[in-house]
């Protein structure tokens, strides 16, 4: 835990000139978006890695997985943009602050995950209806772990950033990252479980599971945006 601190702070010093003015409007703003940004970033790269792994096994669940990234993504983005519109000064005409982008950009990430979703299970049902033998191969569930590991650095990164600044909206990004680290393990157990029992069906019915996950991400996404 102590050395995880010390990379952490090491690579915030690099990022955020001035990393310890934490009561500096600007540091803030940097905090933010170094938070948000690589949120962003590694989240987009796992979901390549997830997708492609999916589409390699033909496995709805994993698909479904990859695709459940997407909601942190749109996490990401009210993050950034709640940073750079809280750091601009209200005008006349703006005196709310600026830009929609906060509500826009979530709003359509939330269409596209109910879409997804509504796909994903119908796939799912297919799978569970008529199914058909999942691509497995050994390295599939140790790469699928890499990525839970991968995204516990993320947290802990991102934590850190925000108990640095004592951020809520930070603090609440870094949690939603530990979700997908208990979809992941369902989805490598599953992965195994039906591989070991000659059991093609659970893939489907993990893949259900996420689906209406999904779909329930992208709707309190659009009721949050619309409200």
């Amino acid at each position: 835990m102590a050395f995880l601190d010390g990379v952490n702070r090491g690579v915030a010093k690099r990022l955020i000139p001035d990393f310890d003015n934490t009561k500096n409007k600007n540091v803030r703003l940097r905090y933010g978006l170094v938070a948000g940004l690589s949120s962003i970033i590694a989240t987009i790269i796992l979901f390549v890695v997830k997708l492609v792994l999916g589409i390699m096994a033909d496995s709805v669940s994993v698909i479904a997985d990859a695709f459940h990234l997407l909601s942190h993504v749109a996490n990401s983005i009210v993050l950034v943009a709640s940073f750079i519109i809280a750091s601009r000064p209200a005008t006349e005409k703006t005196p709310f602050g600026h830009g929609r982008m906060e509500h826009i950009a979530p709003l359509v990430m939330s269409i596209f995950l109910l879409v997804i979703g509504i796909q994903v299970g119908e796939a799912a049902v297919h799978q569970i209806a008529e199914p058909h033998e999942v691509h497995y191969w050994n390295a599939l569930p140790w790469i699928l772990g890499a990525t839970i590991v991968v995204k516990q650095f993320l947290y802990r990164f991102i934590r850190y950033l925000g108990e640095r600044i004592h951020s809520h909206s930070i603090l609440a990004n870094a949690a939603h990252q530990l979700i997908e680290a208990v979809i992941t393990l369902a989805v490598i157990a599953g992965l195994v479980a039906g591989h070991i029992f000659h059991v093609s069906a659970i893939d489907g019915y993990l893949g259900a599971v996420v689906a209406l996950w999904l779909m329930y991400l992208g709707f309190a996404h659009a009721k949050d945006c619309l409200l």
